[in-house]
């Protein structure tokens, strides 16, 4: 069928949408038809449309460079088909990673979810949600980032975006050829595309939540606080992560990765500087092929060994300063953490020892767990600081050091899990707690939930308890999606996360019975967890991030 005959053959279905007899669907933008594909979702439809571009692809010397936005969109576009994945390569099998063959560095798409209802006369509120994965991983797979439940149950509009990875988002030489930051410039354009025209979708410009996951949430803590951001957005969901992580100094570490890529791409040699303009140059030039494989070769188990830097428009200063010095535009928040944050970067670290899965269960003496903790701080580059200081206060490996010491040294269960817990609350939990206790402080609504249910499919071992990233799946219904993969428990828990995270989006809570977090009452809601298990708690991890607190506010 060709693009006329198509279009006129929707534009004649289109108002049986509601009745559920039709095969497309097709939205007018201003002088332009986009046209996408209704969804069953039960009873109800939602409307997709997928790798709708938002940006001029960043090809050619627009490689390294700041987000280009459109000038031009098609009077007509099929938004039919999934876009492809940012470039990105890694062996190692992380969660969040999807080993997509389809790959480009053409990638900067969002997808778009409605209910058939909306309409600009018909406004519903809007979820711009970031995918995570360490600023070096992932894409917006609909296969796990569907919006169609999250949807179809909850009455609001989702929205995903593509934003590019590693050495391609985040290389920086300190040059206007790669002035770095420039995934979190395509985020920001993403956001300001569904600003100008998420109306025409159905969708309310005045009421978008911007969310995101473990690195994503320091991408939208980072829009808090920047001056080109005010006004976007209207509530956040910040999951496990936020920006007053000690992970805010990488200028110079940027400036020292970007070498070693360089050189070991043949674009330069130990001699040159790497704003030498010839070097950029040259690595706009090389295949993407080359470029993503080097990076894997520098860094094997560390995705994110490419990261955002402060300095610039996006954030001018030190991002976990604005948070403890409250210069951040701060709104209503809902916010957590799994149960075991920090088991999962254990075993990237030290997979020859312990499995990438956990599998090998290996025994943990003390010493194995110190050298661990020393290994482990190392993606820390604000700690440095802290080891060249005097100050017992802000030196936090000795405080994990102590809490080692307190374990006799033949209790192996007990070593790895105070090892993983006290990194998982260093590089996530107290982070978070930080985060939602400045924001609180500014007078917002802030809910702070604790997600402990091990999913029944999971190919962690039992020793690694509720991995990072596991609630995940559960808000955004895949087990309303795929029910035959999980429980009756777990379908009933999705529907009720589903739930949760919509009625934030509309109302800016999410359940009414939930309570208020601050730093003064700092009480979580769990989520899952078994049956007679407390519904409440305070903190979480409340003594580690009160005695870390003090290094965080100083370092």
């Amino acid at each position: 069928m060709n693009v006329l005959l198509f279009l006129i053959f929707c534009q004649g279905i289109i108002l049986s949408v509601t009745r559920g007899a039709s095969s497309c669907a097709v939205v007018q933008m201003g002088n332009s038809q986009i046209i996408g594909e209704p969804i069953m979702y039960g009873e109800n439809i939602v409307n997709q449309y997928l790798g709708i571009p938002y940006a001029k692809p960043p090809l050619g010397d627009l490689r390294f460079k700041p987000t280009v936005p459109l000038d031009d969109f098609p009077e007509t576009y099929e938004a039919l088909y999934p876009p492809p994945a940012c470039r990105q390569y890694t062996e190692v099998p992380f969660p969040w990673y999807f080993n997509d063959t389809c790959m480009s560095e053409d990638c900067l798409y969002l997808n778009i979810w409605t209910p058939a209802d909306a309409s600009p006369q018909n406004l519903k509120p809007v979820l711009y949600f970031i995918f995570g994965g360490q600023f070096g991983l992932g894409s917006t797979k609909p296969s796990f980032y569907s919006g169609v439940a999250l949807s179809g149950e909850g009455d609001v509009i989702v929205v995903t975006v593509n934003y590019r990875l590693g050495p391609f988002g985040f290389l920086y030489t300190g040059t206007d050829d790669a002035p770095g930051n420039a995934g979190l410039w395509d985020i920001l354009t993403g956001l300001r595309w569904v600003n100008e025209n998420i109306r025409y979708f159905g969708g309310d410009p005045s009421q978008i939540t911007i969310s995101g996951q473990g690195s994503s949430a320091v991408a939208v803590g980072r829009f808090t606080e920047s001056p080109v951001a005010s006004c976007l957005y209207s509530k956040l969901i910040m999951l496990s992560e936020s920006p007053a992580n000690l992970q805010t100094e990488f200028s110079d570490i940027m400036i020292d990765h970007s070498k070693e890529l360089a050189m070991l791409v043949g674009c330069a040699t130990d001699e040159q500087y790497i704003c030498d303009p010839s070097v950029s140059r040259c690595l706009q030039s090389v295949s993407a092929d080359l470029l993503e494989r080097a990076e894997f070769q520098l860094a094997p188990d560390r995705p994110g060994y490419f990261r955002p830097v402060y300095g610039d428009e996006i954030n001018p200063t030190n991002p976990r300063r604005d948070v403890f010095e409250g210069n951040f535009d701060c709104k209503p928040l809902f916010t957590g953490n799994v149960r075991n944050e920090g088991s999962i970067f254990l075993t990237t670290n030290s997979r020859d020892y312990f499995g990438f899965y956990g599998e090998k269960n290996s025994p943990v003496t003390r010493k194995r767990a110190l050298n661990t903790t020393q290994q482990l701080l190392q993606v820390f580059p604000d700690l440095q600081a802290s080891m060249d200081s005097c100050n017992p206060n802000l030196d936090l490996e000795f405080m994990l050091e102590n809490n080692l010491y307190e374990i006799p040294d033949g209790s192996s269960d007990c070593l790895r899990y105070e090892t993983y817990t006290g990194f998982g609350d260093i590089g996530i939990v107290c982070p978070t707690v930080y985060f939602a206790e400045q924001c609180a402080a500014q007078g917002n609504d802030v809910y702070y939930y604790f997600f402990d249910h091990r999913d029944s499919d999971t190919p962690f071992a039992n020793w690694m308890g509720v991995t990072h990233f596991s609630e995940v799946q559960f808000f955004f219904g895949l087990p309303l999606l795929y029910p035959d993969d999980y429980t009756p428990a777990e379908r009933k828990l999705s529907k009720e996360m589903v739930g949760y995270w919509t009625n934030f989006i509309k109302y800016g809570q999410p359940d009414p019975k939930w309570p208020k977090y601050s730093k003064e009452n700092p009480i979580y809601q769990v989520i899952g967890g078994e049956k007679d298990a407390e519904k409440y708690g305070q903190g979480p991890h409340q003594t580690d991030c009160e005695n870390f607190e003090y290094a965080f506010r100083n370092l």
